[in-house]
């Protein structure tokens, strides 16, 4: 047994891809444990790298039968990427099949904000009573900053005042999903609205030390998701924003509009959205690139955008007579 608790026929490789993960993002905790699970899965199964294959790989998937969909992913997206890692670094294994793929039961298709129903949330912020309290400035910053950086609620609930680097222009996220960590690059705007709301929190509460969080209560606390959530959606009704089926857009499609907005951006500028998916992942805090896509899902914007695309590429020919006929 070795001191990682890897003792498979992969073991090395398994202990490399850990260390080569946990160097690129952060925390790598729940993921290696994952990975955990499949070795001790391989100790008891095979010897040698060359009996993985197929069948036994159906063996595991069998294995989990009883997990939900989102479990059997998380298992199987570590797992494969630590065969394909294997696999390149000289591991002499059967050829991986395709990664399966376990759909959820229930999909929620996000609302992607149009600008004027941005603006209208941000208004209804401003709105909020007390009127000479900081609550209107700390929702109307808190939900402007979820709109421009496409951050988690729990990571802006989570800053404190010493995450925000002003001179250098970023966000430190200590607290991120799976306990990752990242630097978050933040617009001059953005920057700008941060220190306006700083120092209005600065007078009203009087505190600057670096642990202090920095969307705080009336009460001089950090503010809580259910008081949030319910701020939102009490926000969402003043400014009459709903989706298409008539229900209320959740905090996290904010996220989501984040990531079309972006790729509408990029789509709009020529720029190749293949060469830029693995930036915003990273961005976004996302283990992988296939985390990221799931934001990404088509929609009436992004189809137009694509078709555009496609007939410039593509041009479809004039039938014969028809310029004629035109001029």
């Amino acid at each position: 047994m070795r001191s990682n608790g890897f003792s498979s026929c992969l073991a090395d490789a398994f202990e490399q891809f850990v260390a080569w993960r946990c160097a690129g993002s952060g925390d790598f905790a729940s993921q290696a444990a994952r990975l955990h699970r499949f070795d001790r899965f391989l100790a008891r199964s095979v010897s040698d790298p060359s009996e993985i294959d197929r069948e036994v790989l159906g063996e595991y998937l069998a294995s989990m039968a009883r997990l939900a969909p989102s479990s059997k992913t998380g298992l199987v997206c570590v797992v494969w990427q630590a065969l394909r890692y294997a696999a390149r670094h000289g591991v002499a294994l059967p050829p991986l099949p395709e990664r399966p793929r376990f759909p959820r039961r229930t999909v929620v298709r996000p609302h992607i904000f149009s600008p004027e129903e941005i603006d209208r949330l941000l208004g209804a912020a401003r709105d909020l009573g007390p009127s000479d309290s900081l609550r209107p400035e700390t929702f109307f910053t808190l939900f402007a900053l979820l709109v421009t950086t496409g951050i988690r609620i729990g990571e802006a609930l989570a800053m404190d005042i010493g995450d925000i680097d002003f001179e250098g222009a970023s966000l430190r996220i200590r607290r991120g999903k799976f306990g990752k960590s990242r630097i978050v690059p933040l617009h001059p705007t953005t920057v700008e609205a941060l220190r306006t709301y700083m120092g209005r929190r600065l007078a009203a509460h009087g505190t600057d030390l670096g642990s202090a969080p920095f969307f705080s209560t009336l009460c001089k606390t950090r503010l809580a998701h259910r008081t949030v959530h319910g701020t939102y959606r009490e926000l969402i009704e003043r400014a009459r924003i709903s989706t298409p089926g008539g229900g209320l857009p959740r905090i996290h499609d904010l996220r989501h509009t984040f990531a079309v907005r972006r790729l509408l951006d990029w789509y709009g500028r020529g720029i190749d959205v293949n060469e830029r998916l693995a930036a915003l992942s990273t961005y976004l805090g996302h283990v992988d690139v296939s985390s990221t896509l799931v934001y990404l899902r088509p929609n009436e914007e992004t189809l137009r955008e694509a078709a555009k695309r496609f007939q410039h590429r593509c041009p479809l020919p004039i039938p014969a007579g028809e310029g004629s006929r035109d001029r």
